[in-house]
């Protein structure tokens, strides 16, 4: 299979094939220092994340709202500044620290993957293994049964596994690292599990789609995380583990699984939901005035007195506020639509098609040391939540819609769509595909085909397949892959930064203000001289640089 691969994966492809690249600067964009950063990126995408997050939704963002006004302005700040701790990073921390405490560092495993292991332990023999004279051979076993079965993308429907004397290379490495795992600090055992899944790439020309099917269970996975994984179980537990103690040990770690996921995923969305009922409340505190701040005269303008009677005004309230309530509740309904689709839950045998919830609940289990997509979609999704129901009034509503709807479909899902559209366009050969594309004039299902089946290609997957290419040509694929994906990058950085909070200003929050001038209904409370806060006083009369330059950039929108 493999040399079936050698043959066909490569040769076509041409570096020449599309006229702009003849007279692309392949030198720059195909460096090895982009691609490097790249690699770190893929390997920890955490980086990304939080790298995209500074300077898609805080630097930008917090530029353009100052020229709204100052405090408008430093509620953006904090309030895409704070989120960066319960998401992503927080449910990672807190499944780590009960692993810990569980006394399991480092297994990071799901339950599915985790029983998957265990039934390949099951076949090698591992009810025979004796911990305190330990066999090789039911270890060596053991890994050839994870390895041999284990299949991954390598191409468009091409799929490949290790054979021969590549399988018996990995299957010996692996064991050597987990029979001698306490002799390896963690930092040594990471570098030899990321070495190994270098191997397992160059053998198979896959890395990132891994399906492991070991009787009738399987789990995806990458080259990475296959070789960890497989290697922490057998040290953590299969090799160090009386045989009789083994399934129960496994049962109470998949439910342990179900428990940390709930209080990982659970604890970061209560903290990241309370983020902005807490900075509207320091705002309320420091201007000592009520209503959405985003406007540009929220400083200036009071709310004018309304000749009718009191009781008229508290009915009209009274029916603003249950209003208001039922746009929240609606806009809630529509994000958690949103999040559910883009993990898959109208997909056949997912959650809303099929009600697979224990499929949709092993989903959110955690399975590295940091949160995975999933994990993060859930989470955003409950922290946007939170802005929704902490709306001053309906206009700061439809702009928390507009920009939350925008962010977390640019963030979590079109962006990575637009670097694969751009592999498709540049060179379609820098994408895994699992399935044929199907012959359909509808082109929804079309599309959709696509999504579901497309894969952008690893950097170690490119490589591998390019090692028989001319080093001109490597160059030349190496700048199509990276363009590909600083494209995604910056896509995601214009719209999520620049494009979508300068609409919202212009044509939601100051046209709205127009309307309220021309009403008499302005969302504010009257702001005394001795509630100003000094810094914001400050700052308007300094007519500082930050001022200066969101103005022009409101101006020339």
């Amino acid at each position: 299979m493999i040399g079936n691969l050698n043959k066909n994966s490569n040769n076509s492809l041409n570096a020449n094939s599309s006229l702009a690249f003849k007279f692309m600067p392949s030198r720059v964009f195909g460096s090895e220092v982009v691609t490097k950063t790249f690699k770190v990126l893929e390997e920890k995408p955490i980086l990304e994340i939080a790298g995209l997050d500074a300077l898609t939704m805080i630097i930008p963002r917090t530029a353009i709202d100052l020229g709204q006004n100052v405090v408008y302005g430093v509620e953006t700040f904090f309030r895409e500044t704070l989120p960066m701790l319960p998401n992503p990073f927080m449910p990672g921390l807190v499944g780590n620290a009960m692993m810990k405490a569980k006394g399991y560092p480092g297994l990071y495993t799901n339950s599915n993957t985790l029983r998957t292991l265990h039934s390949a332990w099951i076949n090698a023999g591992g009810k025979a293994f004796n911990p305190t004279a330990p066999k090789r051979k039911i270890v060596e076993r053991y890994m050839r049964e994870v390895f041999s079965n284990s299949t991954g993308v390598a191409g468009h429907n091409k799929f490949s596994k290790l054979e021969g004397k590549q399988l018996k290379r990995i299957v010996k490495e692996a064991t050597d690292i987990a029979l001698n795992r306490n002799n390896l600090t963690d930092k040594q055992f990471r570098q030899r599990v990321s070495a190994l899944a270098e191997k397992y790439t160059q053998a198979t020309k896959a890395g990132g789609s891994i399906t492991v099917n070991i009787g009738d269970r399987e789990f995806s996975t990458n080259s990475k995380n296959l070789i960890r994984d497989t290697i922490t179980a057998a040290d953590q537990i299969f090799i160090k583990e009386k045989p009789e103690k083994v399934p129960g040990i496994i049962d109470n770690l998949t439910n342990f699984f179900k428990t940390k996921a709930n209080v990982a995923i659970g604890s970061s969305i209560a903290l990241g939901a309370s983020i902005q009922p807490m900075i509207t409340y320091v705002s309320k505190k420091i201007t000592g005035k009520e209503g959405f701040t985003g406007y540009k005269d929220f400083r200036t303008v009071d709310k004018p007195d309304i000749n009718s009677s009191k009781d008229a005004q508290a009915e009209e309230n009274k029916g603003v506020k249950k209003n208001l309530i039922l746009e929240k509740a609606a806009a809630t309904g529509g994000l958690g639509l949103i999040m559910l689709t883009s993990m898959g839950a109208f997909k056949k045998g997912g959650l809303l098609r099929g009600g697979n919830f224990k499929k949709f609940r092993e989903s959110l289990e955690l399975k590295g040391p940091f949160a995975h997509m999933d994990v993060m979609r859930f989470v955003y999704a409950g922290i946007l939540t939170g802005r929704f129901w902490a709306a001053r009034d309906p206009q700061e509503l439809k702009v928390s819609v507009a920009r939350d709807y925008t962010g977390f479909l640019n963030w979590l899902v079109l962006g990575p769509i637009v670097a694969k559209g751009l592999a498709q366009v540049i060179d379609p050969s820098l994408l895994n595909r699992s399935k044929e594309a199907i012959k359909t004039a509808n082109p929804i299902k079309k599309l959709g085909n696509w999504l579901s089946s497309t894969t952008m290609i690893t950097i170690g997957e490119r490589k591998a397949r390019d090692a028989g290419l001319s080093q001109a040509k490597q160059l030349a694929r190496a700048a199509k892959h990276n363009l590909a994906m600083i494209g995604g990058l910056g896509y995601a950085m214009f719209a999520l930064g620049i494009g979508v909070p300068m609409l919202i200003n212009k044509y939601i929050i100051d046209k709205s203000r127009e309307e309220q001038h021309r009403t008499g209904n302005l969302y504010s409370t009257k702001l005394t001289d001795s509630s100003q806060p000094l810094a914001f006083t400050r700052v308007e009369k300094k007519d500082d640089l930050f001022g200066r330059f969101t103005r022009k950039m409101s101006s020339g929108a």
